[in-house]
């Protein structure tokens, strides 16, 4: 059915776009000067269960705001 595989390919296009806004995002805050050097040491953090996931997301995004 064609309009199945239509909302097969809006579904993925939608997907692709996201995908790509995200990526794009987290290089930008890897290359950031404020929050870009903190990087290592947050996921440090984050590996060694002292940091939560989403605590270290909110530390890094409000650190280059």
């Amino acid at each position: 059915d064609s309009g199945a595989l239509k909302a097969r390919r809006a579904t993925q296009a939608r997907e692709a776009l996201w995908a790509e806004v995200t990526e794009e995002l987290l290089q930008r805050l890897r290359k950031a000067p404020k929050a870009g050097p903190l990087v290592p040491a947050i996921e440090a953090r984050v590996a060694a269960g002292s940091l939560s996931p989403r605590a270290a997301a909110q530390l890094l995004i409000e650190t280059e705001e």
